[in-house]
């Protein structure tokens, strides 16, 4: 009786010892930057303009540069006037998306920096 009365008064306690959780820090992986550039290319179809899609630029740190890089090389193409025009347009910037993440461990193994 004593020893359960003794673990009814220990386990509240043990709370008190818990590690604390491990915070697994979010890094954009290939599909996520590829998600990304589609996502601009629908926001200029829906009629988002530029000046827009720079404004959501500003909550992609840390990882601005290549969202900003995105938006501008999106818009800086002609407007497309069919649907064919811009799945093209979409296919494009995916497929620059997959380049740059091909491209990423060369630039590791230089030694620079990779957002």
């Amino acid at each position: 009786m004593t020893r359960a009365l003794f673990l009814i008064l220990m386990l509240p306690g043990c709370a008190w010892f818990q590690p604390e959780p491990e915070v697994i820090r979010f890094g954009p992986r290939c599909v996520d930057y590829v998600a990304l550039s589609q996502a601009v290319v629908d926001g200029r179809w829906r009629g988002q303009s530029r000046m827009e899609q720079r404004l959501l630029v500003n909550d992609a740190e840390p990882y601005a540069a290549v969202h900003r890089a995105m938006v501008e090389s999106v818009y800086d193409w002609p407007r497309p006037t069919t649907p064919g025009d811009w799945l093209i347009l979409s296919a494009t910037t995916a497929q620059a998306a997959e380049a740059r993440c091909i491209n990423r461990p060369a630039q590791a193994l230089q030694g620079r920096l990779i957002p």
